[in-house]
């Protein structure tokens, strides 16, 4: 009798470890599944900002290459509308000129019939 008491809390020690066992087994696989889900997340995350910088430095890009685009274009227009004033001041030049010449020599033909 006092060896099957002996075999009996032998196998309930031997259960209740078993048990143990299967309790940490569980608890580490509910661990390893919680961090691997962290880490899904994590990456999910990360590549959710990598792709919102890769975009806000295209979008950058682009509005760098629209604002050189005016400033080329801007450029552009001042020496056109420089090169146009330049030209309009020298007709007027040439005309004022021509005016001049012509009061000269309208005033030497009233000199010489004077005389």
């Amino acid at each position: 009798e006092l060896e099957a008491k002996q075999k009996k809390e032998e196998d309930d020690a031997n259960n209740r470890r078993m048990l143990q066992k299967e309790d940490m087994m569980r608890e580490n696989t509910a661990q390893i599944a919680a961090k691997k889900e962290m880490l899904t997340k994590m990456e999910q995350e990360e590549r959710e900002l990598v792709d919102r910088m890769l975009q806000k430095f295209a979008h950058d890009e682009e509005d760098e290459r629209i604002k050189e685009e005016n400033r080329r274009l801007f450029k552009q227009r001042f020496m056109a509308e420089a090169n146009q004033q330049r030209m309009e001041r020298n007709v007027i030049l040439q005309q004022e000129k021509e005016i001049e010449i012509k009061e000269q020599e309208a005033l030497k033909k009233r000199e010489e019939q004077k005389q």
